[in-house]
């Protein structure tokens, strides 16, 4: 496989919103070994705002649904009535895919799904990770290049890497220097990031900002409310800073934004389920520091910059945790992680989430705004104005 022929890449990753960030550093990596060629990119609905304004995205594809719910531990599949549903748009998107003529297909996600759109989509060349006898028994058959199982104790950023790495090798004759994964990119819109600037409680150039996205769809990931306002208060307390509570739409998450917002009356704003992807990324972005459980948000804030401190239960932060330099994971030893299987009752809560103090995630986050150098250039921006 020269390098040269290689003019129009397809890359299919259908995860959900945090997937889709984590894979933007594969892509750059991708434009170093095929600087010439197009990328396109097929993703689940939900995830295309994350690389609509991508530079090195040509196109964007959709296929399906996100699921609205998951099981610790547990597969998530939908019922045979939304996947009968799903053929005609399936169709639809396998023509429009085959118009491209793409001369080669890399499949990120390993599922069956992504498999038969990598085929169906008629690229010459076809790479993914091997089945290892996952999924339908015929899958590794689809595709003309198989990379070895990844290691799933593995970032998901450096599982990609190792795929991109077999692909450079079938490049050879034309050598290339050493993949580094960088960062995570999502880029926001002007308007966007206009409007985020106008949302903060306090306009004071001179005060931190902080998002906190306190909630996950994902119910076992998710922190006590109380414990994040013993946070703020701290935060309040010693850097006077302005703080937005963000949170996604369902009626639950909804419900503990605006818990945690009604305990500083007023002092603190609160968006609970009303944001485009787009405007939280650019409230995230406009802010100094990010708080907040495993979650798209989480990843979000890593991919527009912003430092993190994120607290994790019963998922695998050297797998899921934000990427890149200068973030905080705060986690304990979690039985159900090591064990994979439940022993927690997610009602009640998780006992890892429970050992961690309010106080921990507060030092955590002090120490961040001590060491970060975003909002103090904003206060001595402020001080010179005035002088």
């Amino acid at each position: 496989m020269r390098r040269s022929d290689i003019r129009r890449i397809l890359v299919l990753r259908t995860g959900h919103i945090g997937d889709v960030v984590l894979l933007t550093p594969a892509l750059g990596l991708l434009r170093q070994i095929f600087p010439e060629a197009e990328i396109s990119v097929l993703v689940r609905a939900g995830g295309e705002p994350v690389l609509r304004l991508h530079p090195w995205v040509k196109r964007i594809y959709v296929s399906g649904q996100m699921f609205a719910q998951q099981k610790m531990h547990g597969k998530m599949k939908s019922s045979i009535w939304c996947r009968l549903k799903q053929v005609p748009r399936g169709i639809g998107l396998i023509l429009e895919l085959r118009r491209q003529r793409f001369d080669l297909a890399i499949d990120f996600s390993g599922v069956d799904r992504t498999a038969l759109f990598a085929f169906l989509s008629g690229a010459t060349r076809r790479v993914a990770y091997g089945a290892n006898g996952s999924g339908f028994v015929f899958r590794d058959w689809l595709f003309t290049s198989l990379c070895p199982g990844p290691d799933k104790l593995r970032h998901k950023v450096l599982r990609d890497l190792e795929l991109l790495r077999m692909v450079a090798l079938l490049t050879e004759r034309d050598p290339i220097g050493e993949l580094v994964p960088g960062p995570p990119l999502m880029r926001c819109s002007p308007r966007a990031l206009a409007w985020a600037e106008q949302r903060w409680p306090t306009l004071t150039p001179g005060v931190p900002r902080v998002v906190l996205h306190p909630t996950s769809r994902v119910t076992h990931k998710c922190w006590d409310a109380d414990k994040w306002i013993e946070v703020i208060k701290r935060l309040h307390a010693e850097f006077q800073a302005s703080v937005v509570v963000t949170s996604g739409p369902d009626a639950w998450e909804i419900a503990v934004a605006r818990y945690i917002a009604a305990a500083f009356r007023g002092k603190v704003a609160v968006h609970p389920g009303d944001l485009t992807l787009d405007r939280l990324a650019a409230l995230i972005r406009t802010a100094d520091l990010f708080l907040g459980v495993d979650t798209a948000p989480m990843h979000i804030a890593s991919a527009v910059g912003t430092r993190i401190v994120a607290v994790f239960g019963p998922s695998p932060d050297r797998v899921w945790g934000p990427w890149g330099p200068g973030h905080c994971v705060l986690r304990r030893p979690c039985a159900c992680l090591e064990l994979q299987r439940s022993r927690c009752d997610e009602a009640q809560g998780m006992n890892c989430l429970k050992a961690l103090t309010a106080r921990e995630a507060a030092d955590a986050a002090c120490g961040v705004l001590n060491e970060s150098s975003k909002w103090r250039g904003r206060m001595w921006e402020t001080v010179t104005a005035i002088r």
